[in-house]
């Protein structure tokens, strides 16, 4: 009898050891290894052409693509287009706030409801198109995304050298 009473105390301890190991290894899964975050990935395209009254057509394209296994849920995605300016004693470049010459705010209420919940594996693409009269040979293109379910990421910003004209 001492013999079976020990089996089922070692049995009892192995599966308590288990369920315990298990545990562990489900917190270092999704919690450490963060398995269920979201993850995405960005990215900007732009494009501009001049146009025969002198004006210049500008296109931006924000594209956001999710890599994670959680749907992205996108509140707003805004888009800015900006004259640069140098800082003082500085050969760097930065967006000049106090020259915006075109800004888009999604949700705007033009279909985009679809565009906001972005599916594992789907992507979306915020568009910025606008027609301004004088576009520097610098500019930059601001992108910022808010989502529902977290603090805000850091703001995309990029750099666009105008077409030399035909």
């Amino acid at each position: 009898m001492t013999d079976l009473s020990t089996l089922k105390d070692v049995a009892a301890i192995a599966s308590s050891a288990t369920i315990v190991v298990g545990a562990v290894g489900a917190v270092i899964k999704y919690r450490l290894l963060n398995f269920f975050g979201h993850k995405w990935e960005s990215s900007l395209a732009t494009t501009d052409q001049l146009l025969d009254g002198g004006t210049h057509l500008f296109l931006a394209e924000y594209a956001v693509a999710n890599n994670g296994q959680r749907p992205l849920r996108i509140e707003g995605v805004s888009l800015s287009l900006m004259g640069a300016r140098r800082e003082a004693q500085s050969v760097l470049l930065q967006p000049d706030q106090a020259a915006v010459f075109a800004c888009r705010n999604v949700p705007d209420g033009v279909g985009t409801p679809g565009n906001l919940d972005v599916q594992p594996g789907e992507r979306s693409i915020f568009t910025l198109r606008c027609e301004v009269g004088e576009l520097p040979e610098l500019s930059f293109v601001e992108c910022t995304l808010r989502f529902r379910h977290k603090r805000l990421p850091a703001i995309f910003v990029g750099l666009h050298r105008r077409s030399r004209a035909a």
